[in-house]
């Protein structure tokens, strides 16, 4: 380690020390102001040789909101604020393992000036003739493990929409990108099921029905059949989550997390008086 060195292998307390002047420093001068016992106790968990205590276990009592949480009822109106389409049908772009987030965009275009700047830059050096396949109609990635690891930046999830992406469907995906992907809205699906990755190719061409939660590829006689919450699919058929929230405010995740029911009435507690109502369930439609 040291000054033109390419890596550097180090303990935290070298770390600590080094870090006043940037000079690499023996860090015993900060190791002798330590309290042994206390660094002791510490390492060992903060348990003791005596007699330990005994265990309390309660079960939690969350405040309940003063705010009024809607029982939600699905209704033809409640597709109003839909903004994606029900089925996609499009050419496949095929990726392995482990495609992480630097080849999705590189940092020297980010973060740019909107998605569709970012988009032409999209797997710039790492799969070149990519944007232009998109263009062309291959809209859908299939992908395998680790999707979207490496840096946690959402300027991946930005990139791909706007190179015009509109699925990324693959055996699982790095979290902080998942999220990232769930709350910026761009439709993904997760399948293990290894018949799917067999069967789809560069160029396989397949439909994706949201409303039976299907895929079917051209050539294939299988459907296969994909999961989604109720959150995640109000989430990304808002857009994400940031147009939830310009329509809700706060309350987005007490929305979204309202238990529903098909049709009828809904009943509304007022925290006030503790008596309830009946209403129809037109509060909040996506």
């Amino acid at each position: 380690m040291g000054k033109g060195s390419y890596g550097n292998i180090t303990c935290a307390a070298a770390v600590a020390a080094s870090s006043f002047d940037m000079v690499v420093t023996d860090p015993k001068f900060l190791l002798d102001q330590l309290d042994p016992a206390k660094l002791q106790r510490l390492v060992s968990g903060g348990r003791s040789k005596g007699p330990q205590p005994e265990l309390q276990i309660s079960e939690p009592t969350p405040e309940v909101s003063s705010n009024n949480v809607p029982i939600l009822f699905d209704s033809p109106d409640s597709d109003a604020g839909r903004t994606t389409s029900r089925v996609i049908r499009s050419k496949v772009q095929r990726f392995g393992e482990n495609v992480d987030t630097d080849a999705i965009i590189p940092a020297e275009f980010m973060p740019g000036v909107d998605n569709a700047d970012l988009g032409s830059h999209c797997f710039q050096y790492f799969r070149p003739e990519f944007r232009n396949k998109a263009k062309s109609g291959s809209t859908v990635i299939v992908a395998e493990h680790g999707f979207g690891s490496g840096s946690s930046r959402e300027d991946a999830v930005r990139a791909l929409q706007g190179a015009g992406v509109e699925a990324v469907i693959a055996k699982g995906f790095a979290f902080i990108y998942e999220r990232n992907q769930l709350n910026m809205g761009l439709f993904n699906i997760k399948i293990n099921d290894p018949r799917f990755y067999e069967l789809t190719q560069e160029d396989s061409v397949i439909t994706i029905n949201k409303d039976n939660k299907t895929i079917q590829i051209e050539g294939s006689d299988m459907t296969f059949y994909y999961v989604q919450s109720d959150v995640e699919e109000a989430l990304i058929e808002s857009g994400g989550v940031l147009p939830l929230y310009s329509k809700l405010g706060r309350g987005v995740f007490r929305h979204l997390t309202a238990p529903r029911v098909q049709g009828g009435t809904k009943r509304v507690r007022n925290s006030n008086n503790g008596r309830s109502r009946k209403e129809r369930s037109q509060d909040i439609t996506w």
